[in-house]
């Protein structure tokens, strides 16, 4: 299961729990998984319109070979129906996407020693949300299950013009920064910062289902913590 918890106080929430139940989340760790999230994404982001058609038809970056990257991938069975990728940042040296696009924005929030969480390549299997409509809320959750983990501070959004509204209601997110180019894609996104150290509990209390165990945090995360870990050592 995607969750070890199955309750909620509403039926929006009961539904997404619900499917919860339905669905395995796990790391992404083989050659195989990542082709079929690569895949994934070049399907998602091309009936967009974000990106232009390419002939191996796969959505490839540098950002997926970086230390401090996760990719997690969202199953019902055995096929992978949607996948989230999410970089750890703590340093003003370490990179991701959203920090190439917004410098000026970021940087300065890592040099003050915050903690943040760049969740990015979100993307559902369109067949499988149209059956399971609330897909979308159980990947996003994947982005405040990583939140956790890392003790985060600032969770980022970068996201659509037309999605800031639902990263207020939901996160309690504020504009951060106007559309921008974002790495290899032909939408500009904007920028928007999750206040996640003061949010946290009105983040869950809004809706219990974005509530994670340590349990889950570890066995999806626990990845990062150990390569760096090991990083770390080698270099010494």
């Amino acid at each position: 299961m995607c969750s070890e918890r199955i309750t909620a106080p509403s039926s929006f929430a009961e539904n997404v729990d619900h499917l919860l139940a339905k669905l395995h989340c796990r790391a992404i760790e083989t050659e195989d998984d990542l082709d079929r999230v690569l895949r994934l994404r070049y399907a998602a982001y091309l009936k967009e319109g974000a990106i232009k058609p390419n002939e191996n038809s796969r959505l490839i970056d540098r950002f997926d070979a970086m230390s401090n990257a996760a990719n997690i991938g969202v199953f019902h069975e055995d096929s992978l129906v949607a996948a989230m990728r999410i970089h750890f940042l703590s340093q003003p040296d370490d990179i991701s996407p959203s920090l190439v696009a917004f410098p000026e924005v970021l940087i300065p929030h890592l040099e003050a020693g915050k903690r943040m969480v760049d969740p990015n390549r979100f993307v559902v299997d369109y067949e499988t949300a149209r059956r399971f409509p609330h897909l979308a809320y159980v990947t996003m959750r994947l982005s405040v299950v990583a939140s956790a983990y890392f003790d985060a501070h600032l969770s980022i959004a970068s996201i659509r013009v037309e999605h800031q509204a639902f990263y207020k209601r939901a996160f309690f997110a504020t504009p951060a920064a106007p559309p921008t180019t974002y790495p290899s894609l032909t939408k500009k996104l904007c920028l928007m910062l999750v206040d996640y150290e003061n949010n946290r509990d009105r983040i869950v209390k809004r809706s219990p289902f974005y509530a994670s165990s340590v349990a889950e945090q570890e066995r999806l995360f626990g990845a990062i913590r150990r390569k760096n870990s090991d990083q770390a050592a080698a270099a010494a």
